[in-house]
């Protein structure tokens, strides 16, 4: 960002401009057992428990943190409007949903689309991290683009993603 707005100062002939997105999920995404991103470790847990006939699920802290997700898909989308629309574009720009969801939201959510019919408990002693991660979204109204992609399909996908690319690769 300051590198970019430095260069917009002094060369006019470059024009650097920031997009800054929120936190991404879907296909390619970080599933490792010890270091994944949210979604991605919920669609683990929660797969590993449909498989291994778990009653329970273990949700770090008491579930009410927010966290808002952008499906990586519409956020490619997005990148190529930018790029045909790239004068419109203001010079720096955070691009998100505009809403959040309860780290519970996710849970419930991806256990719903995957199929997962057992319970979750809340583990007290681990960390939750910031109450509300959520991008300012203002400008992406004026820029007339908003995700496309509803959080099921988005799921879905990414799951897909899992079976067919994670597991497979990890039975190896």
């Amino acid at each position: 960002l300051k590198l970019c707005n430095y260069i917009k100062k002094q060369d006019k002939i470059f024009q650097y401009k920031t997009v800054i997105p929120c936190n991404l999920y879907g296909e390619y995404d970080n599933f490792d057992r010890k270091n994944s991103h949210l979604i991605a470790a919920i669609i683990r847990k929660v797969h590993n428990a449909i498989i291994e006939n778990e009653e329970r699920v273990n949700i770090w802290g008491d579930g009410k943190v927010k966290r808002e997700f952008l499906y990586v898909g519409d956020f490619v989308d997005f990148l190529i409007e930018a790029i045909k629309r790239f004068d419109e574009l203001p010079y720096l720009m955070n691009v998100g949903t505009g809403f959040d969801l309860t780290v519970n939201d996710y849970y419930y959510t991806i256990s719903e689309i995957l199929g997962y019919k057992g319970k979750f408990q809340h583990d007290l002693e681990k960390p939750v991290g910031m109450e509300r991660k959520m991008v300012d979204v203002s400008k992406m109204k004026y820029f007339k683009w908003k995700p496309s992609t509803d959080i099921s399909t988005a799921i879905k996908n990414t799951y897909k993603y899992y079976l067919e690319n994670i597991l497979t690769n990890e039975k190896i």
